[in-house]
């Protein structure tokens, strides 16, 4: 059963799809090239290979997330043992974020809180995002959108030699 299912079992719609052009705007401010969607559907994925059951697998290209709402902190603890481990650029977003949560700080924030832990970036989202359900345009989030990035490069050295390559080719 896929990830996507397990939630939408437990709690409700839980797979809402983010819209093609704020994938690539975010993926080109940010200077990332995901090579795989480790959180999508068969009908809802923005990179050519994409994962239905990530968590249990390793990630082992650049990606891109936009987990089930319902399993942001399973996620959000894949993408930074995955980081650690194979050290792949990667964007989560995330949305409805209640940054007060103990793994938020546990993973994101450095020991003292008064930082990023290595490698994590984090940027607002200027207005919320309404994304797609079905291709379909659905209501906007309660709260604010977030993206986190994971990289060994800070954006400042990423934007040097950046050059979008579409995902789905």
């Amino acid at each position: 059963m896929s990830i996507h299912a397990q939630a939408q079992r437990s709690r409700g719609k839980d797979d809402w799809e983010t819209p093609r052009d704020v994938f690539r705007t975010v993926c080109q401010l940010y200077c990332l090239n995901p090579k795989v969607d480790v959180a999508a559907t068969y009908g809802n994925h923005k990179c050519a290979k994409f994962f239905t059951d990530s968590l249990s697998m390793k990630w082992s290209y650049p990606w891109f997330c936009n987990p089930p709402f319902n399993l942001k902190e399973d996620f959000v603890r894949k993408a930074d043992e995955e980081f650690r481990r194979a050290g792949h650029d990667g964007i989560m977003l995330l949305p409805n974020i209640i940054t007060e949560r103990d793994w938020f700080h546990d993973i994101i924030l450095d020991s003292d809180g008064t930082g990023l832990n290595d490698g994590i970036e984090v940027y607002f989202h200027r207005k919320r995002i309404r994304f797609l359900d079905d291709g379909v345009e659905g209501t906007q989030p309660v709260s604010g959108t977030i993206w986190i990035v994971w990289s060994k490069w800070p954006l400042k050295e990423r934007k040097k030699n950046y050059k979008w390559e579409d995902p789905m080719i």
